[in-house]
């Protein structure tokens, strides 16, 4: 997934360093609440990419 906003791709591989989120949680299990680390956006505002990018 990718921000709308920021344009920060999510890697669950990754820890973001400030939700205290579990590395390896995928996207879609986090919470509606979840707001992006970079530019505060909500979660909605993600969107999918293709590997290929």
């Amino acid at each position: 997934m990718e921000c709308g906003i920021c344009r920060i791709v999510d890697d669950p591989a990754e820890d973001d360093g400030t939700a205290q989120i579990a590395i390896a949680t995928p996207f879609a299990a986090l919470s509606e609440s979840w707001r992006g680390p970079n530019c505060d956006a909500p979660k909605s505002n993600s969107i999918s990419i293709d590997d290929d990018h």
